[in-house]
This record gives structure tokens, C-alpha cells and sequence, in this order.
């Protein structure tokens, strides 16, 4: 496995040979030598300028560093520390007349800056920095952790890994499910940053763990919930300001070596990152791959004007438009909802929950290894950044507040109408949604007796977690509940396993705070949303995703392919009869019940588009698959982790 690890011992003794070589820390030359009972060692699985393969830690003076990720701002960084008085920026990592590493201007930033040092450095990335002299450990991880990073402490010593399998390896783990934390994986309630393993633990996002002697301290460096206001006089100012930051953001992503992909739809996120980047790529000489889903054969939408299932000629238009785009589409065939629930299981180590986009999410990343791509962009975060809609709510209180009470009535009778509007969908849509309303339990397919049990036993972790983000407007309340959950650290687990670096400029530190920091007004205004990011694609999209009046749906095809597979996923469900954890979790009687329904619906030539039984009963099968893995014990979850 890549990225970094290491070990210090709490009391100053000598490392753990057996931890150690769980984590293969004694694998690489010299490694065996420890210093102040520090072991940390990096295997460098994103490219660090030019540089690849095995890397040892990096050190100047005091101070040690691993390093694993991308940074995006480097060219800022590097006039920044250039004229440091600590050196050159120049470390181990690149000789003195080569560009330096991006590990290289992260161990500068820490001697420049201390723990400080994180709110400098823009990107995708863990680093665990030695500082001898201070004799502390300072694990950090970036501010939306994009890029995992892992730790469990046992008292006498604290191991940390950006991979999750390698501390399910260690020899002392108790093999022991964290009850609460596997149902906030795979049900509504609000998530923590533990694992389904007691004692491993997630650094949260925007945190540093500053490690000294035997005191561990977890401290925040960035929120949502502290983005400054950013006040300009003019709509014009806005949008200029929106778009350089906005191409500063996606810019950071193609400074990298490699050819660069995207997964695209007929959005406004990804089609946005389309526009600036593919022009982006030809001034430097390359091309843009970007990657369509196109829904099975015979998947078809529900019969209304505002939803469409196939988004492929949407974004051939786009591409078209834009230009320097090499776009493919595929149709997720590649693999069946159960392999692909396995692939994401085995890639993460973690319950696959979100399987009804992973049949063609799956295909893609095959498609961008096979043809040596690098980097593969998402626009995952954009409907709380870029392509925030607004709250008519929030919009109407401020027109209120500013005496504008004709505007501000005008938009309720806006949100009554639109409410008015669902009524009057085609019957067989309104039936299919009902899903959890009344008919299922919060947790979906979970044991209900377990999950209440469960629920009441952690009920003051629940409320705990429930006041993250109270009394925030959205989006900076659900992006500051986000970041405290964990952030985005599957898509590090997915790159990792097929080699490909994941990034997502919608959640770039800078866009995000500007996003958050600036007037409803600017996202909705006379019944129109999203205003921002419409005003400032004009022209460099085509009019109809602009002004779009139909939207994609993901995964149209989901019932279809359950339909398709059911004996298989039936299968699957009585397997997991015999397996104490999954028939102990998972109500498994009701997701055969499920199963039979949408093969009805199927059957009777309905094809729901969003459907959270759907969604339920594709969780459910992810989660047989892991606690049927986690009972068979830690072999059979590292081999499949190791993809053996």
C-alpha cells in the first residue's frame, strides 16, 4: 500500500518491532534506525514533482517530514518561501536545480510557519512533520480532507497511516466493530470521525494532532463557519472576482505532470470546471479527457420537462462548445452492482454506501488508468460552492430586512407554487418516492430494534454531533457538518486503488470561503437560482446548460440493473443470512421485500429516476458485503484490500 505511516511511542522507549513491521516500515533501507522513538516512512502514491516510487522522509535541521497528496497553490508557495530565512525551499526530495517537491514546500512551510503551517498550503494532502528539538509530532491533513489520514493510540504508542488497511494490519487491534460508527456510515445520523474499528480514528478536516510526550491534542485550523463576509458594490465585481478565483482553483489542478481527466454531465459543476480547464490545458499543449455515463439500455426518465436520464448529447453539445475535449462515454457495464460494491468495499475498507453511481464511477477510473491519465476531476462539492442555488427563505428574510416587502412577497408566492408544482407530477413517480416517509425506518434497511437501541444509547454523542453547524446559514451549517464528518476521503481511497490522483476544484480552501462569504442575492434573485455561476459561464458554455429547464439524473438506470441482477443480489442476502453481524444489522427479510418491489415496478414499466428505496437497498448490500468480510477477520479484509 502508498501513501504515509510511521509510529512514536508515547513514553520515549524504542518502537514496537512487531507494529512496525505490520506496517512495513522495515522494508526500505535504513529504515531500522529509529530517532526519539520516531519511525515515520512514505511511500509516495501522487507524484511530488517528478518524483516517484518509494520516497524516505525528507529533513532539514530539526524538522522530519512525509508527505503524501498534491499541493495547488505552488507557484505562491514558492515566492512566498523562497526568500525564507530558513534555506532554500529545495530539500531531500529535489536537487537544488530542480523545481522543488510539493513535500519540499511543505517541510519549508512548517520551518517558516510551525503548526500554522496547514492554512498556507492549498491542495490535497497528509504530512506528518518530527520536530526533534520541540520533540512533537504534528499530524495534519488538508482543509476538506480530500486525503486521508488514519491514527489509533493505544497509550504507549500512537500509529498514523493515510491508508485504513494498514491499521486494521496491526498485530494488538482489537478486532472489535464500533457499533455506533458503522450505523452512522450507513444510516442518516450524523457521522463522527471514527472507524467501524474501535480505537482507529479519522483526523478530521481542517485539524491538526500535535503529538507530545504522552498528551495527544487535536486542534482546528480551518472551518466553513469562519469564512469572512466578502462584500463588493456591484454584481459585475462579484463575477470577476468568482471567476479568478475560480480558475486560480481548477488552474492548481493541472500544474501536475500527466494528462488530466473528468467525469462530466450536463451540470453546471463539472461542465464549469470543463470550460476552464480544457483551454487551460491548451495553452500548455494538452487535452482534456472527460467521461460521460450513459444510463443501460431501456433505462428511461420519468415523463415530466425537468428531469432527463441520458446527459450524452448534452455534453457532446458541451464539448463541442468548449473544444479540447477528448470525450468518452460509457455505460458502467463493466462491471455489476455487486462487483462494484465489492471494488468500493475493498478500495476504502469501509461499508460501500453509494453504489448506485459506482457501476459507471467504476468504468471510468478503469478507462483513465488503462490510458495512463494522472489526474481525474469532480465536481462533487458544487452545489454548496459554485453552484449554490440559495435558500428562498434566506433571500426573502433579506429582502424583508432592506424594506423590499413587494420582492419579498413576490418570492413566497414563488416557493408556494413551485411546492404546488410536485402535486401535480405523474402519479407513478409520486408513488415510487415514498421510500422512508412513514414506510421505512430512518436507517432504511437497518434493524430497526438495533438501530433505536443504538441510537439511545448514544444519545448524547448524537446531540453533540447534531449541534455542529446549529444556527449557521446553509451552506457553510451542511459544509461545516461535512468537514467534521470526514470530508471526501473516499475519493483518496479510490484514486489510490487505481493509481489515478482524485481532485475536486469546487472544494478548493480559497473558492470555498468566497463562496460561502458572499450575499444570497448573488445566488438567487426574481425567482432565479443559482445566478452566480450562470452569469459567469455565459458564452463559455452552450445557453442550454446555462439556462438549462431539464436537469440529469445520476444512476436513471439504478432499478433497471437492480431488476437485472436481482437472483444475484437475492443471493447475496441469503448468504448474508448466515453471517451473525449482517443478519444482526441489516433487516434483511424487508430488503428481500424491497428487492421484489422494484423488480415490480420494473415489471410494471416504471422507472423512478430517485427512489430512497433504491438508494436503501443498495446500501444494504454494501454493508452485507463488509460485515460479512469484517467477521471473516483480518485476512480476508487485507487481501482484498491489497486487491489479491
Amino acid at each position: 500500500m502508498a501513501g504515509i505511516r510511521g509510529l512514536i511511542s508515547l513514553d520515549g522507549s524504542l518502537p514496537e518491532a512487531a507494529c512496525a513491521r505490520a506496517l512495513g516500515l522495515w522494508a526500505d533501507p535504513g529504515s531500522d534506525k529509529h530517532s526519539n522513538g520516531v519511525l515515520p516512512l512514505l511511500g509516495a502514491w501522487a507524484e511530488t514533482r517528478g518524483a516517484s516510487g518509494r520516497l524516505k522522509p525528507i529533513a532539514r535541521g530539526n524538522t522530519t517530514l512525509v508527505w503524501a497528496g498534491r499541493l495547488h497553490n505552488r507557484s505562491e508557495l514558492t515566492d512566498t518561501l523562497e526568500d525564507t530565512k530558513h534555506g532554500p525551499v529545495h530539500g531531500a526530495v529535489a536537487p537544488s536545480n530542480a523545481a522543488p517537491s510539493d513535500a519540499d514546500l511543505a517541510l519549508a512551510a512548517y520551518r517558516k510557519w510551525g503548526a500554522n503551517c496547514s492554512d498556507h498550503l492549498i491542495g490535497d494532502w497528509a504530512f506528518a512533520a518530527w520536530d526533534s528539538a520541540e520533540r512533537r509530532l504534528l499530524l495534519a491533513r488538508d482543509h476538506f480532507g480530500s486525503t486521508a489520514l488514519y491514527y489509533h493510540c493505544n497509550g504507549r504508542r500512537l500509529v498514523f497511516s493515510s491508508s485504513l488497511a494498514e491499521l486494521v494490519s496491526l498485530p494488538d487491534l482489537d478486532w472489535e466493530l464500533d457499533e455506533w460508527s458503522f450505523l452512522t456510515l450507513v444510516t442518516p445520523l450524523e457521522k463522527s470521525c471514527a472507524t467501524p474499528w474501535k480505537g482507529v480514528e479519522l483526523v478530521p478536516c481542517g485539524h491538526h494532532l500535535l503529538v507530545k510526550g504522552n498528551t495527544v491534542t487535536a486542534e482546528r485550523y480551518w472551518s466553513p463557519a469562519d469564512a469572512p463576509e466578502i462584500r463588493y458594490t456591484s454584481d459585475d465585481e462579484y463575477q470577476q472576482a468568482f471567476l479568478q478565483i475560480y480558475q486560480t482553483a481548477v488552474g492548481g489542478h493541472l500544474d501536475h505532470p500527466g494528462e488530466v481527466g473528468l467525469m462530466l454531465s450536463s451540470g453546471l459543476d463539472s461542465g464549469s470546471i470543463a470550460a476552464l480547464a480544457a483551454p487551460a490545458l491548451a495553452a500548455r499543449g494538452r487535452t482534456l479527457h472527460s467521461f460521460t455515463s450513459m444510463p443501460a439500455a431501456g433505462a428511461q426518465s420519468i415523463a415530466d420537462s425537468r428531469r432527463m436520464a441520458d446527459e450524452s448529447e448534452a455534453t457532446r453539445e458541451l464539448c463541442r462548445h468548449v473544444g479540447n475535449i477528448n470525450d468518452t462515454y460509457v455505460d458502467g457495464n463493466s462491471y455489476s452492482l455487486l462487483q462494484a460494491a465489492d471494488v468500493a468495499t475493498s478500495a476504502v475498507c469501509m461499508p460501500s454506501v453509494a453504489t448506485i453511481n459506482l457501476c459507471w464511477i467504476l468504468q471510468i477510473m478503469d478507462l483513465a488508468r488503462d490510458r495512463g491519465l494522472k489526474t481525474m476531476l469532480v465536481g462533487a462539492s458544487g452545489n454548496f460552492t459554485v453552484s449554490w442555488a440559495g435558500r428562498r427563505a434566506d433571500y426573502t428574510r433579506a429582502l424583508v430586512s432592506s424594506g423590499r416587502l413587494l420582492a419579498a412577497t413576490a418570492e413566497l408566492w414563488r416557493g408556494i407554487l413551485g411546492r404546488a408544482q410536485n402535486l401535480f407530477e405523474p402519479a407513478q413517480r409520486r408513488n415510487a418516492t415514498v421510500g422512508r416517509n412513514g414506510k421505512l425506518p430512518i436507517g432504511g434497511l437497518v434493524n430497526a430494534d438495533l438501530l433505536a437501541s443504538v441510537v439511545a444509547a448514544n444519545r448524547q454523542e448524537l446531540e453533540l454531533r447534531r449541534q455542529d453547524g446549529a444556527g449557521l446559514p446553509e451552506p457553510r451549517a451542511v459544509l461545516t457538518r461535512m468537514a467534521l464528518r470526514g470530508g471526501a476521503s473516499h475519493y483518496h481511497g479510490l484514486g489510490e486503488w487505481f493509481g489515478v490522483a482524485m481532485g475536486n476544484p469546487t472544494a478548493d480552501k480559497k473558492l470555498m470561503e468566497f463562496c460561502l462569504g458572499i450575499p444570497q442575492a448573488q445566488y438567487m434573485k426574481a425567482g432565479r437560482d443559482r445566478l452566480l455561476i450562470r452569469r459567469a459561464m455565459q458564452g463559455r458554455l452552450p445557453d442550454s446548460i446555462v439556462n438549462y429547464k431539464r436537469r440529469g439524473v445520476q444512476a436513471a438506470d439504478a432499478p433497471l440493473r437492480i431488476a437485472a441482477e436481482a437472483d444475484e443480489i437475492l443471493d447475496l442476502f441469503e448468504r448474508a443470512g448466515s453471517s451473525a453481524l449482517a443478519s444482526r444489522f441489516i433487516d434483511l427479510s424487508r430488503a428481500q421485500q424491497m428487492l421484489a418491489r422494484i423488480k415490480d415496478w420494473h415489471a410494471a414499466g416504471c422507472q423512478p429516476t430517485s427512489v430512497p428505496a433504491v438508494q436503501d437497498l443498495l446500501a444494504a448490500l454494501g454493508a452485507c458485503l463488509w460485515l460479512m468480510r469484517f467477521e471473516d477477520g483480518p485476512g480476508a479484509m487485507l487481501k482484498a484490500a491489497n486487491n489479491d
